[in-house]
């Protein structure tokens, strides 16, 4: 009895084991459930958004085209429902890509500005009347704001900017960094954007230099040339004409700034025609050195050389208007800029047809992402991160094993009963045996 005792006592603690383990585990798929039932109702008010965004689709269909006209298109759309379906992504893909960009201006000049509407607007019509596609447009946008100008000033250079580049084969970064460091550094204003641009483009064109070579010289000269009164164009002219003389990039920047260096104070005193006076009545090479040492030396004996070649540019310059619009269209008058531009206006196309369907889009993906994010919390409620997983998944094993033990031990109950049965009986089996050999003896000897 006492072994049969045990084995009942043991039965019930790993019952109790079994049990708590079983309601850990019971409490935890609760958990799960709840939270995929909330996420199930989240899931399902997004999918009535969507039901009533796709019948709103509808019905504007119907207004647009006549309803057996929008049958053909279904049935045709389901003949090529792949390709369908590929352009629909193409176009929210275009539109995504421009949306991303134009939210990289928002973030910059404030989401809240009345005028991103307005620049949003701008870059759509500059991508379909330019080389450069609206997303390319916008991007030009974020680079002028990060150059600190405001959004109407954004809006200004802009278009200045989409010209500069195409006519002086820049991206667009290069051409936006060099027309707002020669706004800045010349202390000119925003609204001299297209003079800018336009002036680099005529120098480009009349002298031995490019707009990127113009664009290293100035950020060296213009701060200095600027607060002492030059105009850009003289500035230009200058720089123009040393590059002619093989000064080129940082070398004609870094040499005119040694020379307005050296003579700010002459320069302050008696106007910019103080270096146009040395110039014209000229400098020894000796006296060169000795004024503006190394790195000014060669540019000025360079410009007393070349002085006509300064004056003739310097005219050319102040009649530069629209240089650089003439020069963007002449480079794109071909097929490579036709196909460009082509280009340009196909990813319009796909954005005006990728903002309609965007909504749509989002929705759904709201939907599949409110999911994922519900089960990976539903998950996450159950298994736990880190310590706590492990030992949340060491109760649900440890569960397994009260199970399996429990059976194990009822196993090895009933086989201890049922030894201790066959003990029973065979001692039966020896007492019969042990009457029936005393009954033999006494029978033997009785008879």
């Amino acid at each position: 009895m006492a072994v049969v005792k045990n084995i009942l006592v043991n039965i019930k603690a790993r019952s109790d084991k079994l049990a708590s383990g079983l309601r850990a585990s019971s409490s935890l798929l609760g958990k799960f459930a709840r939270k995929m039932s909330n996420a199930f109702d989240r899931i399902g008010k997004r999918v009535n958004k969507l039901r009533r965004r796709l019948k709103k689709f509808r019905k504007r269909l119907n207004k647009t085209f006549s309803p057996n006209m929008v049958r053909n298109v279904m049935r045709f759309g389901a003949v090529l429902g792949g390709v369908v379906v590929a352009a629909a992504v193409n176009a929210v893909r275009h539109f995504a890509k421009f949306e991303h960009q134009m939210s990289g201006v928002a973030a910059i000049v404030g989401k809240n500005n009345t005028r991103l509407g307005e620049m949003k607007e701008l870059a759509l019509e500059l991508g379909k009347s330019t080389k450069f596609t609206a997303t390319e447009a916008a991007q030009g946008m974020e680079l002028l704001a990060r150059a600190g100008f405001n959004a109407q000033e954004v809006m200004a250079a802009t278009p200045a900017v989409l010209s500069l580049a195409a006519a002086g084969g820049l991206e667009l970064a290069e051409a936006a960094d060099i027309t707002a460091q020669i706004i800045r550094g010349m202390g000119l204003e925003v609204t001299d954007a297209t003079r800018v641009t336009d002036v680099l483009a005529q120098t480009a064109a009349k002298a031995n230099t490019d707009v990127s070579m113009l664009g290293q010289a100035f950020s060296h000269v213009s701060p200095v040339a600027g607060a002492l009164g030059m105009s850009l164009e003289h500035t230009a002219a200058l720089l123009g004409t040393l590059s002619d003389a093989g000064l080129q990039a940082d070398r004609a920047g870094t040499g005119l700034k040694a020379i307005l260096s050296e003579m700010a104070s002459e320069i302050e005193a008696n106007g910019v025609s103080a270096l146009d006076d040395l110039i014209d009545r000229g400098i020894s090479v000796a006296d060169a050195f000795a004024k503006f040492g190394k790195r000014g030396a060669p540019a000025i004996l360079a410009l007393k050389n070349m002085r006509d070649n300064t004056g003739k540019l310097v005219t050319e310059l102040m009649n530069a208007e629209g240089a650089a619009e003439e020069m963007a269209e002449t480079k794109m008058d071909n097929l490579v800029g036709s196909l460009q531009i082509l280009k340009s206006a196909w990813e319009n196309i796909n954005i005006t047809i990728g903002e309609q369907l965007a909504p749509t889009i989002r929705v759904i993906v709201e939907v599949m992402s409110e999911f994922f994010t519900a089960a990976s919390d539903a998950f996450g409620a159950v298994v736990g991160g880190g310590e706590k997983a492990v030992l949340t998944s060491q109760q649900v094993v440890s569960s397994l094993f009260v199970v399996i033990d429990t059976f194990v031990g009822i196993y090895n109950g009933i086989k201890r009963t049922a030894n201790f049965a066959m003990g029973v009986i065979n001692g039966v089996k020896m007492i019969f045996a042990g009457a029936l050999r005393l009954s033999s003896v006494l029978l033997s000897t009785l008879f």
